[in-house]
């Protein structure tokens, strides 16, 4: 990410040509932001949510950045800018355009039980045990950099956005047991990134990380995440894992993915067995439409509404063509 100088400039030059100062423009935005994350602690390479209650304490509606950044600050005195997906830049695509006034909003961006979200905390300069501090910013000045190998945002570019969080502390844990052998595992040879699991060598590894330790909390990540293969490969790994894991918070989300798989895991095989390809939608209609039945969770509650609809969508073709 990089900040459009050009743009600074522009709004600089602007709120000078008026008698205001930029930084006292800053100051008066009408926005606090509090930021919580949750958990705030982990264990390495295992994201959390960052939720964000955002109040309009200004004297009338404003609308709030769509861009963000994330600086982050160790207990080793370093301190960066954070990315995910080769970016820094996070697009909030799905956030409120205007924020009322005096109204308050909490919105996250939340994990979903895989090692994909959010997209920030797949930075593996977070993935060494210690204490985090994370601070977002935004503004939506903020446009996309070349990328990780491209030239480096500086700390007070970020700084210069016209609206920003308090900050929270993630504290990262050391691993033990069977969660540090499978860490262990998932570093061998190489540093981990879930990219990783995209290769051969990686679906040989969340073979041997889920077979091995079934039990420890990477397998489940591992296993909702999916690795290179079919989606009745990832189906089945994933299924497999459920079935004997412990209940967590991460649950439902991963019953949903499973019912992702299953879907895939049905389309792939088509009419070359529809016995096994209905039975697969068979599968996931029913988890589906438990979790829309008993899940208190708005967001899973809706994924697996707009997952079923698919699948009764498919049912009808497929009766309608016998």
């Amino acid at each position: 990410m990089r900040v459009s100088k050009s743009t600074m400039a522009a709004v600089s030059l602007g709120l000078m040509m008026i008698g205001v100062n930029p930084s006292s423009a800053r100051a008066a935005q009408p926005f606090r932001v509090s930021l919580k994350l949750v958990p705030s602690e982990t264990f390495p390479a295992m994201p959390v949510a960052l939720c964000f209650t955002v109040t309009n304490n200004g004297a009338a509606d404003a609308p709030f950045p769509r861009r963000a950044e994330l600086i982050v600050r160790t207990d080793r005195g370093e301190e960066f800018v954070t990315w995910g997906n080769t970016r820094e830049l996070l697009q909030l695509r799905d956030w409120p355009a205007t924020i009322g006034k005096g109204e308050t909003k909490v919105l996250c961006l939340r994990t979903d039980g895989t090692f994909q979200k959010p997209e920030w905390l797949q930075d593996s300069r977070l993935f060494r045990s210690g204490r985090y501090e994370l601070q977002a910013f935004f503004d939506d000045s903020f446009i996309p950099s070349e990328g990780i190998g491209g030239p480096a945002t500086t700390i007070d570019q970020v700084r210069q956005a016209s609206v920003s969080s308090t900050a929270a502390v993630l504290t990262v844990h050391e691993p033990t047991g069977a969660d540090a052998d499978a860490w262990q595992l998932m570093n061998s040879g190489r540093g981990w990134h879930h990219n990783y699991l995209l290769g051969d060598a990686g679906r040989r590894l969340a073979q041997q990380v889920v077979k091995a330790y079934p039990l420890s909390a990477y397998a489940g990540w591992i296993a909702a995440t999916g690795a290179k293969g079919s989606a009745l490969d990832r189906a089945e790994m994933l299924r497999a894992w459920l079935e004997r894991a412990p209940a967590d918070a991460y649950t439902e989300w991963r019953q949903w993915r499973l019912a992702v798989f299953e879907i895939g895991a049905s389309a792939e095989i088509g009419r070359r067995d529809a016995q096994k390809s209905a039975a697969l939608r068979a599968a996931a209609g029913a988890i589906l439409n438990r979790l829309v039945r008993d899940t208190a969770d708005a967001e899973v509650k809706e994924l697996a509404k707009n997952s079923l609809e698919f699948v009764e969508s498919r049912e009808q073709e497929e009766r309608s063509r016998n």
